[in-house]
């Protein structure tokens, strides 16, 4: 009984103490935190100091709450403990993380307090885009079913959906994309449009990560980006089941894509193999980058049209059709792996292939637009005559002759082509006219036919005994059927033929003419002729592209061969045949209009 009335006393002794500085629970929370024991509270010093420490975060709050205007940034600040934090949790709003019933409502409800919430006191980002203040929709884990799409809405930014797995339901809009970013207008920020033929920006620095998406064969497609700049796409993300597009970005302006695996169908699934009709990733615009990226299914890998995208690290191993089709001008494709699926690159001006592993058979091809099947068509879209590379509008396909200028394919490595071709260009499109600061060179082929735009071919005259003449074929070596080099460039290494009345000592090097048909130069070999028999070592080097470096360069070192390099005017006047005569020792060039 003395036990019982000392501890009232107690409580009633320390009560206006507690009431003071807040709820008993916190008291003893902060005793603790401050290494006082709930048993004995300490000297009065210790309790000033967390008296103080109390009254501070009651203050703040206080502050906080009286600026907060809604309910439920009022709840959300209780719930979550930390002063402007946005955090909305789909289940809090009925999602059933479960993935049984469906949660599309939930995300409305947590939409519309997500954009409300930035109202309270708005903040702008670019082209008057709402910023949403770094808020994070939370999965937290679960697996949520839609019939309808997640849509961040247009004219919004700063904004992350992360950590769980949202699937398409059977009645899930076939048109739709289970999460879009930059296409539905939201009634608290109007009903202002974005022109879909322009690089208006209309949403900004959207993240999601740590996520899986599933179209179960239902949705067009996972993700979809609509004139959206500065978002990013992944890390750990895994995009599935998509009957059209896996990830789709339509515009916008440098959009990253990173860490993510992408495929129509699973690895074991059987329409791998059968039924792949989507294309994997489909980049339409400028600037985007993809980077550490997967693609294991789908029709087409890689579909890109636009300026300046940059490929990097990407691996592909869709199963069918290409890899990757590239149309546009700046693209680049550096440290892939195209497995067993080839590259198109249609256009291809300032292009850079570099540091590639092709292997199982895939190959390079060039072309002046896209051919009609090089990419899949996606059920239920029109095909817009923008997003073609075609000079005919409408529509309408015909060929299409362009030069080539800016065109650089090196150091990548070819394996496994069965003695084929590894680089093609193909001119069923449209033939090239022109090549200019361009190189295809330095690349390594393991059982594939090496072809290139540079070339240095060697043959022995007068093995058996001195010789006037001599001929050499470029037609297995050359990359472009169509085009006759801008410039040949011979090196020899002969041995005047001494007869009984002359000092072979003594002889003046033989003068060596080279005749070049320009007409058909590809298809006949070249034949050179020397003015007396010779025998040595005759090497020609050519180049079918023209530079524009305006360097005019030549060495000659003091050994018997040079190597001469120069400027290829376009100034020279064609040619039908030209003469090269021995100059610099033995060094010729020829110059090509």
């Amino acid at each position: 009984m003395r036990g019982v009335v000392g501890s009232l006393c107690v409580f009633v002794a320390c009560f206006p103490l507690c009431w003071a500085v807040g709820p008993l629970s916190d008291e003893l929370e902060f005793f603790s935190r401050w290494g006082v024991s709930a048993r004995h509270l300490g000297t009065k010093e210790q309790m000033d100091r967390v008296r103080r420490q109390r009254q501070q975060k009651h203050i703040g709050a206080n502050t906080v709450d009286s600026s907060l205007k809604s309910e439920h940034r009022g709840r959300e600040l209780l719930r979550y403990g930390s002063v402007g934090s946005r955090q909305y949790r789909l289940t809090e709003y009925g999602g059933d993380p479960s993935g049984l019933q469906d949660s599309s409502d939930a995300v409305e409800k947590l939409l519309h307090d997500l954009v409300s919430g930035s109202q309270e006191n708005p903040q702008w980002m670019i082209d008057n885009i709402t910023d949403l203040q770094g808020a994070v929709i939370s999965l937290d884990g679960g697996q949520f079913l839609l019939s309808r799409p997640l849509s961040i809405p247009r004219w919004t930014g700063n904004v992350f959906v992360e950590n769980g797995k949202l699937l398409a339901s059977p009645d899930f809009p076939t048109d739709r994309y289970v999460v879009e970013v930059g296409v539905d207008a939201h009634p608290l920020l109007g009903n202002a449009t974005c022109d879909d033929t322009t690089f208006t920006q209309c949403a900004m620095n959207v993240a999601i990560q740590n996520i899986v998406v599933d179209g179960r064969n239902r949705a067009r497609g996972c993700v979809r980006m609509q004139q959206t700049t500065g978002a990013v796409l992944g890390p750990s993300a895994l995009f599935l089941h998509f009957a059209g597009v896996g990830l789709d970005v339509h515009w916008g302006h440098e959009v990253i894509l990173t860490g993510a695996w992408v495929g129509q169908y699973l690895f074991t699934e059987e329409g791998k193999k059968t039924s792949q009709t989507g294309i994997g990733v489909r980049i339409h615009g400028n600037d985007h980058v993809m980077d550490n990226v997967i693609v294991f299914s789908a029709k087409l890998g890689v579909l890109v049209r636009g300026a300046a995208n940059l490929l990097r690290n990407v691996h592909n191993w869709n199963g069918s059709s290409h890899g990757y089709v590239l149309s546009g001008s700046g693209n680049r494709l550096l440290d892939s792996y195209p497995d067993f699926n080839s590259v198109v690159i249609a256009g291809g001006d300032a292009c850079l292939v570099r540091s590639n592993f092709f292997l199982g058979g895939a190959r390079l091809f060039l072309k002046t637009q896209e051919g009609a099947e090089d990419v899949p068509v996606i059920p239920g879209e029109s095909v817009s005559p923008s997003l073609r590379v075609d000079a005919h509008g409408k529509g309408k396909r015909g060929t299409l002759d362009r030069g080539l200028k800016g065109f650089v394919v090196d150091g990548n490595v070819f394996n496994g082509c069965g003695g084929k071709s590894a680089i093609i260009v193909d001119e069923a499109e449209g033939r090239f006219t022109s090549l200019t600061d361009s190189l295809v060179d330095s690349n390594s082929f393991s059982d594939c036919k090496a072809k290139a735009t540079r070339v240095r071919l060697s043959a022995e005259i007068g093995k058996e005994k001195p010789e006037k003449t001599s001929k050499m074929s470029l037609s297995e070596a050359l990359l472009f059927p169509s085009l006759p080099p801008k410039s040949l460039v011979l090196f020899h290494t002969f041995m005047p033929f001494a007869d009984d009345t002359t000092d072979a000592e003594e002889a003046e090097f033989v003068r060596t003419q080279v005749r070049v048909s320009r007409e058909g130069f590809l298809s006949h070999p070249l034949r050179f002729q020397a003015e007396a028999p010779v025998s040595g070592i005759l090497s020609v080097s050519v180049d079918q592209a023209v530079t524009t470096a305006g360097l005019s360069v030549k060495v000659t070192p003091a050994t018997s061969t040079t190597a001469s390099s120069s400027l290829y005017p376009e100034s020279v006047p064609p040619q039908t045949s030209t003469e090269l005569d021995r100059n610099e020792g033995d060094s010729q060039t020829v110059l090509f209009s």
